[in-house]
């Protein structure tokens, strides 16, 4: 089982955590994780959708089986969250732009790089940074860890639940 990439320490300190809190800090992990295009792409949506995306359900998922999460908003998460990653990367090309995004105004704004975050995200974030933080380091290591063997073994598929 996926799940057995992480500690017992880590399912610990996972399962006490607040699910909204624990959703978000995966969500992170797995976006950071995830890997950027050595190159700015015309989309960079589609470019995770064809990359990415089934591996990060996979750290998603293996995460879920130590403890649920809201795993429908955690793929929303990571897909804004890594976005959010290529911007601060590649930059905005001329004519990107994501419709519905509000203006709140964040050190991210100053590269462009909030621009795929929505306002519900940014709220949750501002408000919730203790928490996330304190899940955050678990979350990262063992998010690479499963990375790493979904690489090594080329098991690159969500299996069905």
């Amino acid at each position: 089982m996926d799940f057995n990439h992480i500690t017992p320490n880590q399912v610990d300190e996972l399962s006490a955590a607040d699910r909204n809190d624990y959703t978000y800090a995966v969500a992170i992990a797995a976006a950071t994780v995830a890997p950027l295009p050595s190159m700015p792409v015309e989309a960079p949506g589609s470019y995770f959708e064809q990359n990415c995306k089934t591996t990060a359900a996979r750290i998603a998922g293996a995460f879920n089986e130590v403890r649920t999460l809201d795993f429908a908003r955690c793929q929303e998460l990571i897909k804004e969250l890594w976005q959010t990653r290529y911007v601060m990367a590649h930059g905005l090309q001329d004519g990107q732009d994501v419709p519905g995004v509000g203006l709140h105004c964040t050190i991210l704004s100053l590269f462009g790089a909030d621009t795929y975050l929505s306002n519900d995200t940014r709220k949750y974030l501002e408000e919730h940074t203790e928490g996330i933080r304190q899940l955050q380091y678990s979350c990262n290591v063992a998010a690479r860890r499963l990375r790493d063997f979904y690489m090594k073994t080329g098991d690159n598929q969500v299996s069905a639940a």
